[in-house]
Protein backbone atom coordinates (compact mmCIF):
# COMPACT_ATOMS: atom_id res chain seq x y z
CA UNK A 1 0.00 0.00 0.00
CA UNK A 2 0.79 3.32 -0.48
CA UNK A 3 1.72 5.46 2.65
CA UNK A 4 -1.29 7.77 2.12
CA UNK A 5 -3.47 4.69 2.16
CA UNK A 6 -2.26 3.02 4.18
CA UNK A 7 -4.08 1.63 7.78
CA UNK A 8 -2.20 2.67 10.95
CA UNK A 9 -2.68 1.37 14.83
CA UNK A 10 -4.66 3.72 16.33
CA UNK A 11 -6.16 1.36 19.55
CA UNK A 12 -5.52 -1.27 20.93
CA UNK A 13 -7.00 -2.93 24.41
CA UNK A 14 -6.28 -5.55 26.85
CA UNK A 15 -9.95 -7.16 28.28
CA UNK A 16 -9.78 -9.28 31.12
CA UNK A 17 -6.45 -10.72 31.07
CA UNK A 18 -3.58 -10.94 33.59
CA UNK A 19 -4.40 -8.08 36.09
CA UNK A 20 -5.96 -5.95 33.77
CA UNK A 21 -9.87 -5.06 33.83
CA UNK A 22 -10.52 -3.02 30.28
CA UNK A 23 -7.18 -1.59 29.23
CA UNK A 24 -7.52 0.69 26.32
CA UNK A 25 -4.32 1.94 24.77
CA UNK A 26 -4.60 5.34 22.20
CA UNK A 27 -1.74 5.55 19.96
CA UNK A 28 -0.53 8.48 18.16
CA UNK A 29 1.03 8.01 14.38
CA UNK A 30 0.88 4.62 15.16
CA UNK A 31 3.23 4.76 17.87
CA UNK A 32 3.01 3.39 21.46
CA UNK A 33 4.94 4.83 24.48
CA UNK A 34 4.57 2.63 27.60
CA UNK A 35 6.37 3.87 30.78
CA UNK A 36 6.34 2.66 34.22
CA UNK A 37 8.68 1.06 37.33
CA UNK A 38 9.44 -2.76 37.09
CA UNK A 39 6.83 -4.70 37.30
CA UNK A 40 3.95 -2.33 36.63
CA UNK A 41 2.84 -4.52 32.96
CA UNK A 42 4.34 -3.39 30.60
CA UNK A 43 6.46 -6.39 29.39
CA UNK A 44 2.72 -8.06 30.21
CA UNK A 45 1.01 -5.53 27.48
CA UNK A 46 3.26 -6.00 24.68
CA UNK A 47 2.92 -9.70 25.15
CA UNK A 48 -0.47 -9.90 25.13
CA UNK A 49 -0.79 -7.18 22.46
CA UNK A 50 1.96 -7.65 19.63
CA UNK A 51 2.32 -9.57 17.75
CA UNK A 52 -0.42 -11.86 19.57
CA UNK A 53 -2.75 -9.80 18.00
CA UNK A 54 -1.91 -10.06 14.42
CA UNK A 55 -0.97 -13.25 14.76
CA UNK A 56 -3.28 -15.83 17.04
CA UNK A 57 -0.41 -18.38 18.04
CA UNK A 58 -0.15 -19.07 21.76
CA UNK A 59 3.40 -20.64 22.09
CA UNK A 60 5.01 -19.46 24.77
CA UNK A 61 7.99 -18.82 23.28
CA UNK A 62 6.04 -15.99 20.92
CA UNK A 63 4.28 -14.74 23.72
CA UNK A 64 6.97 -13.88 25.75
CA UNK A 65 9.43 -11.04 24.53
CA UNK A 66 12.19 -12.96 26.49
CA UNK A 67 11.03 -16.07 24.60
CA UNK A 68 10.90 -18.17 27.56
CA UNK A 69 8.36 -20.94 27.85
CA UNK A 70 7.84 -20.47 31.66
CA UNK A 71 4.23 -18.71 31.21
CA UNK A 72 1.92 -19.83 28.70
CA UNK A 73 -1.59 -17.50 27.86
CA UNK A 74 -3.76 -20.55 30.19
CA UNK A 75 -1.73 -18.95 33.11
CA UNK A 76 -3.03 -15.28 31.76
CA UNK A 77 -6.42 -16.14 31.94
CA UNK A 78 -6.44 -18.59 35.41
CA UNK A 79 -3.13 -19.34 36.52
CA UNK A 80 -2.52 -15.64 38.15
CA UNK A 81 -5.89 -15.09 40.11
CA UNK A 82 -8.37 -17.46 41.86
CA UNK A 83 -11.46 -18.81 39.98
CA UNK A 84 -12.46 -21.82 37.92
CA UNK A 85 -13.00 -20.05 34.49
CA UNK A 86 -12.19 -16.67 32.68
CA UNK A 87 -13.16 -15.18 29.24
CA UNK A 88 -10.78 -11.96 28.22
CA UNK A 89 -10.22 -10.31 24.83
CA UNK A 90 -7.34 -8.48 23.05
CA UNK A 91 -7.81 -6.17 20.31
CA UNK A 92 -6.35 -3.81 17.55
CA UNK A 93 -7.82 -1.28 15.89
CA UNK A 94 -6.52 0.28 12.45
CA UNK A 95 -7.84 3.27 10.40
CA UNK A 96 -7.38 5.01 7.36
CA UNK A 97 -8.75 7.47 5.49
CA UNK A 98 -10.62 6.72 2.53
CA UNK A 99 -12.42 8.27 -0.17
CA UNK A 100 -15.51 7.97 1.53
CA UNK A 101 -14.17 8.85 4.60
CA UNK A 102 -12.62 7.12 7.53
CA UNK A 103 -12.23 3.51 7.27
CA UNK A 104 -11.48 1.20 10.29
CA UNK A 105 -10.77 -2.46 10.86
CA UNK A 106 -10.90 -4.27 14.12
CA UNK A 107 -9.05 -7.23 14.85
CA UNK A 108 -10.53 -9.31 17.92
CA UNK A 109 -9.10 -12.59 19.78
CA UNK A 110 -11.18 -13.72 22.35
CA UNK A 111 -10.30 -16.71 24.78
CA UNK A 112 -11.29 -18.75 27.45
CA UNK A 113 -9.61 -20.93 29.87
CA UNK A 114 -10.61 -22.89 33.19
CA UNK A 115 -8.84 -24.30 35.97
CA UNK A 116 -9.56 -28.29 35.89
CA UNK A 117 -9.58 -28.20 31.84
CA UNK A 118 -6.39 -28.20 29.85
CA UNK A 119 -5.81 -25.34 27.16
CA UNK A 120 -7.63 -22.30 25.96
CA UNK A 121 -10.24 -21.88 23.52
CA UNK A 122 -9.76 -18.90 21.04
CA UNK A 123 -12.05 -17.82 18.74
CA UNK A 124 -11.34 -14.87 16.15
CA UNK A 125 -12.56 -11.89 14.13
CA UNK A 126 -12.29 -9.23 11.97
CA UNK A 127 -14.54 -6.21 12.06
CA UNK A 128 -14.78 -3.70 9.63
CA UNK A 129 -16.46 -0.48 10.21
CA UNK A 130 -17.29 -0.76 14.14
CA UNK A 131 -15.03 1.20 16.64
CA UNK A 132 -14.79 -1.07 19.88
CA UNK A 133 -16.84 0.65 23.38
CA UNK A 134 -19.04 2.55 20.47
CA UNK A 135 -20.34 0.16 18.17
CA UNK A 136 -18.72 -3.02 19.19
CA UNK A 137 -18.97 -3.83 23.14
CA UNK A 138 -17.37 -6.97 24.14
CA UNK A 139 -18.34 -7.11 27.74
CA UNK A 140 -22.08 -6.58 29.42
CA UNK A 141 -21.15 -4.75 32.23
CA UNK A 142 -18.06 -5.91 33.88
CA UNK A 143 -18.76 -9.10 32.48
CA UNK A 144 -16.94 -10.34 28.89
CA UNK A 145 -19.13 -11.64 26.40
CA UNK A 146 -19.12 -15.63 25.48
CA UNK A 147 -18.08 -16.60 21.86
CA UNK A 148 -21.77 -17.29 21.55
CA UNK A 149 -22.92 -13.33 22.61
CA UNK A 150 -19.76 -12.32 20.74
CA UNK A 151 -21.41 -14.29 17.16
CA UNK A 152 -24.79 -12.63 18.09
CA UNK A 153 -23.57 -9.00 18.07
CA UNK A 154 -21.57 -9.67 15.47
CA UNK A 155 -24.31 -10.92 13.07
CA UNK A 156 -24.00 -12.91 9.18
CA UNK A 157 -21.85 -10.40 7.93
CA UNK A 158 -19.53 -10.71 10.23
CA UNK A 159 -19.24 -14.33 11.13
CA UNK A 160 -16.36 -15.67 13.80
CA UNK A 161 -13.00 -17.40 12.40
CA UNK A 162 -12.34 -20.58 13.90
CA UNK A 163 -8.61 -20.62 13.10
CA UNK A 164 -5.74 -18.91 13.85
CA UNK A 165 -4.32 -19.21 9.81
CA UNK A 166 -7.61 -18.67 8.62
CA UNK A 167 -7.40 -15.23 10.98
CA UNK A 168 -4.04 -14.13 9.41
CA UNK A 169 -5.38 -14.28 5.98
CA UNK A 170 -8.32 -12.35 6.27
CA UNK A 171 -6.33 -9.98 8.46
CA UNK A 172 -3.88 -9.85 5.92
CA UNK A 173 -6.35 -9.22 2.94
CA UNK A 174 -8.17 -6.39 4.80
CA UNK A 175 -4.99 -4.28 6.25
CA UNK A 176 -1.84 -5.27 5.44
CA UNK A 177 -2.14 -6.27 1.45
CA UNK A 178 0.62 -9.27 1.51
CA UNK A 179 1.43 -10.86 -1.67
CA UNK A 180 1.54 -14.10 -0.07
CA UNK A 181 1.26 -15.66 3.63
CA UNK A 182 5.05 -16.23 3.56
CA UNK A 183 5.52 -12.66 3.58
CA UNK A 184 3.09 -11.85 6.52
CA UNK A 185 5.06 -14.51 8.77
CA UNK A 186 8.47 -12.81 8.08
CA UNK A 187 6.38 -9.66 9.44
CA UNK A 188 5.65 -11.15 12.41
CA UNK A 189 9.00 -12.82 12.35
CA UNK A 190 10.96 -9.47 12.67
CA UNK A 191 8.36 -8.15 15.05
CA UNK A 192 9.52 -10.65 17.49
CA UNK A 193 13.09 -9.82 16.62
CA UNK A 194 12.96 -6.31 17.18
CA UNK A 195 10.24 -6.63 20.73
CA UNK A 196 12.95 -8.50 22.72
CA UNK A 197 14.26 -6.53 25.76
CA UNK A 198 18.00 -4.77 25.57
CA UNK A 199 18.00 -5.77 21.86
CA UNK A 200 21.06 -3.30 21.74
CA UNK A 201 23.03 -5.85 23.73
CA UNK A 202 21.77 -9.02 22.11
CA UNK A 203 21.12 -7.69 18.32
CA UNK A 204 22.01 -10.02 15.45
CA UNK A 205 22.80 -8.18 12.69
CA UNK A 206 23.45 -10.57 10.20
CA UNK A 207 19.95 -11.75 11.54
CA UNK A 208 18.15 -8.71 11.34
CA UNK A 209 19.49 -8.10 7.70
CA UNK A 210 18.24 -11.40 6.47
CA UNK A 211 15.08 -10.36 8.40
CA UNK A 212 14.51 -7.08 6.66
CA UNK A 213 15.32 -8.55 2.89
CA UNK A 214 13.19 -11.20 3.62
CA UNK A 215 10.59 -8.63 4.62
CA UNK A 216 10.82 -6.51 1.38
CA UNK A 217 7.69 -6.72 -0.92
CA UNK A 218 7.60 -9.27 -3.77
CA UNK A 219 9.15 -7.95 -7.14
CA UNK A 220 5.81 -7.93 -9.68
CA UNK A 221 6.92 -10.22 -12.25
CA UNK A 222 4.87 -8.25 -14.47
CA UNK A 223 6.69 -5.34 -14.25
CA UNK A 224 10.08 -7.38 -14.87
CA UNK A 225 8.74 -8.49 -17.81
CA UNK A 226 8.31 -5.19 -19.28
CA UNK A 227 11.33 -3.80 -18.24
CA UNK A 228 13.18 -7.04 -20.12
CA UNK A 229 10.76 -6.11 -22.92
CA UNK A 230 11.84 -2.50 -22.68
CA UNK A 231 15.60 -3.28 -22.58
CA UNK A 232 15.76 -5.55 -25.76
CA UNK A 233 13.35 -2.56 -27.64
CA UNK A 234 16.53 -0.45 -26.68
CA UNK A 235 18.83 -2.61 -27.84
CA UNK A 236 17.63 -3.18 -30.81
CA UNK A 237 17.31 0.47 -31.72
CA UNK A 238 20.62 0.96 -31.11
CA UNK A 239 21.44 -1.79 -33.57
CA UNK A 240 19.24 -0.04 -36.28
CA UNK A 241 20.56 3.13 -35.32
CA UNK A 242 24.66 1.61 -35.62
CA UNK A 243 23.11 0.01 -38.92
CA UNK A 244 21.73 3.44 -40.36
CA UNK A 245 25.12 5.11 -39.33
CA UNK A 246 27.05 2.62 -41.37
CA UNK A 247 25.13 3.14 -44.34
CA UNK A 248 25.59 6.33 -44.17
CA UNK A 249 29.20 5.92 -44.06
CA UNK A 250 29.59 3.86 -47.35
CA UNK A 251 26.94 6.42 -48.99
CA UNK A 252 29.27 9.25 -47.87
CA UNK A 253 32.04 7.39 -49.20
CA UNK A 254 30.83 6.56 -52.74
CA UNK A 255 29.02 9.91 -52.96
CA UNK A 256 32.67 11.56 -52.88
CA UNK A 257 34.33 8.77 -55.07
CA UNK A 258 31.64 9.58 -57.53
CA UNK A 259 31.98 13.07 -57.77
CA UNK A 260 35.75 13.28 -57.78
CA UNK A 261 35.15 10.76 -60.86
CA UNK A 262 32.64 13.18 -62.56
CA UNK A 263 35.17 16.17 -61.92
CA UNK A 264 38.19 14.50 -63.35
CA UNK A 265 36.25 13.54 -66.32
CA UNK A 266 34.68 16.70 -66.72
CA UNK A 267 38.35 18.34 -66.31
CA UNK A 268 40.07 16.34 -68.40
CA UNK A 269 37.05 16.28 -71.20
CA UNK A 270 37.38 20.47 -70.94
CA UNK A 271 41.52 20.38 -71.05
CA UNK A 272 41.30 18.24 -74.50
CA UNK A 273 38.69 20.48 -75.87
CA UNK A 274 40.97 23.35 -75.19
CA UNK A 275 43.79 21.72 -76.64
CA UNK A 276 41.55 20.48 -79.35
CA UNK A 277 40.21 24.19 -79.91
CA UNK A 278 43.83 25.65 -79.83
CA UNK A 279 45.33 23.49 -82.72
CA UNK A 280 42.66 23.98 -84.83
CA UNK A 281 43.11 27.91 -84.59
CA UNK A 282 46.88 27.22 -85.26
CA UNK A 283 45.72 25.27 -88.51
CA UNK A 284 43.20 27.58 -89.63
CA UNK A 285 44.97 31.01 -88.85
CA UNK A 286 49.19 30.38 -88.87
CA UNK A 287 48.97 34.34 -88.63
CA UNK A 288 46.11 34.92 -86.36
CA UNK A 289 43.25 35.35 -88.01
CA UNK A 290 39.79 33.57 -87.42
CA UNK A 291 39.44 32.28 -83.71
CA UNK A 292 37.26 29.96 -82.07
CA UNK A 293 34.36 31.27 -80.31
CA UNK A 294 34.91 32.23 -76.54
CA UNK A 295 31.91 29.97 -75.63
CA UNK A 296 32.26 26.96 -77.28
CA UNK A 297 36.34 27.13 -75.34
CA UNK A 298 34.94 27.52 -72.21
CA UNK A 299 31.88 25.55 -71.92
CA UNK A 300 33.29 22.68 -70.52
CA UNK A 301 35.34 24.45 -68.15
CA UNK A 302 32.21 26.30 -66.33
CA UNK A 303 30.09 22.67 -66.34
CA UNK A 304 33.70 21.52 -64.19
CA UNK A 305 33.16 24.71 -62.43
CA UNK A 306 29.55 24.03 -61.83
CA UNK A 307 29.96 20.61 -60.37
CA UNK A 308 32.51 21.56 -58.00
CA UNK A 309 30.04 24.32 -56.47
CA UNK A 310 27.06 21.26 -56.59
CA UNK A 311 29.91 19.23 -54.74
CA UNK A 312 29.97 21.82 -52.19
CA UNK A 313 26.32 23.40 -51.41
CA UNK A 314 24.51 20.95 -53.74
CA UNK A 315 21.23 19.40 -52.50
CA UNK A 316 22.95 15.94 -52.19
CA UNK A 317 25.70 17.80 -50.43
CA UNK A 318 23.43 19.27 -47.86
CA UNK A 319 21.51 15.88 -47.43
CA UNK A 320 24.94 14.24 -46.65
CA UNK A 321 25.44 17.36 -43.87
CA UNK A 322 21.86 16.58 -42.48
CA UNK A 323 23.10 12.82 -41.73
CA UNK A 324 25.84 14.00 -40.69
CA UNK A 325 24.34 16.01 -38.03
CA UNK A 326 21.57 12.93 -37.23
CA UNK A 327 23.86 10.37 -37.44
CA UNK A 328 27.72 11.50 -36.13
Amino acid sequence: MNAIDRFRLVRAGILNLYEYGDQVFELAGGRLLLRGHNTSGKTKALELLLPFCLDGDISPRKLDPFAKASKDMRWNLVGCIEGEQRTGYVWLEFERLGTDGTERVAAVIGMKANANVPGVQRWYAVVRGRRIGDALLLRRGDVPLSKAELAAELGDECPLIATAGEYRRVLNDAVFGFASEDAYQTMLTLMLELRRPHLSKALDPTGVTRLLSAALPEVDHRLIRRLGDGLEQLEEMRRALERLRRAHRRLAHLYQLHLRSAYRRIVDAASHARRAGAAGNRRAQPGGGLRLPQNEGSGLPDRARRLSAHKKDGCLGRACGLCQSRFP
